[in-house]
């Protein structure tokens, strides 16, 4: 047995784990003497937006030719050409993801001490304030905080 379908099958001992992450479609699985079945299909939340393949395969030749990924190749200086354009701004940064976007913004503004957020964000909001150290207040926002907050 492969290393995966040794795993896959020591969680099937483990039921409630298994069910909760639907890693058993199509397996009936035995918790708390309930008969729990998976869906047939996953429920997701949301779904990724993709081009379709050919513009996608399209777009990515150029970058075979010329064998340049990241750091100021001339896919990425195009594309920053055309957001100044397009925001009619001199300068803009791009960013791998939003985590890197965050502790930069953090670092200019020079943010420091506490900052208030609500835990019903993703992780990254609070791993850069964390990073920058900045302490994290996390607050389940309601009405009555939200004017709290606009007195202040």
């Amino acid at each position: 047995m492969s290393k995966i379908t040794t795993d896959l099958y020591s969680l099937r001992k483990t039921p409630s784990f298994a069910a909760d992450l639907g890693l058993l479609r199509g397996f009936e699985i035995r918790y708390r003497e309930k008969k729990i079945k998976p869906f047939e299909k996953p429920i997701c939340v949301t779904r990724p937006f993709f081009p379709p393949l050919g513009a996608f395969c399209d777009g990515l030749s150029e970058i075979w030719r010329n064998g340049w990924l990241t750091n100021n190749g001339p896919v990425l200086k195009r594309f920053q050409k055309k957001l100044c354009e397009f925001f009619e701004t001199e300068n803009i940064c791009l960013f791998a993801n939003g985590t890197l976007a965050l502790q930069i913004a953090l670092k200019g503004m020079e943010i420091s001490g506490e900052v208030i957020t609500t835990p019903f964000t993703f992780v990254a909001t609070a791993h850069a304030l964390t990073w920058n150290n900045i302490k994290p207040v996390f607050v389940i926002l309601s009405r009555s905080i939200i004017r709290l907050i606009r007195k202040k």
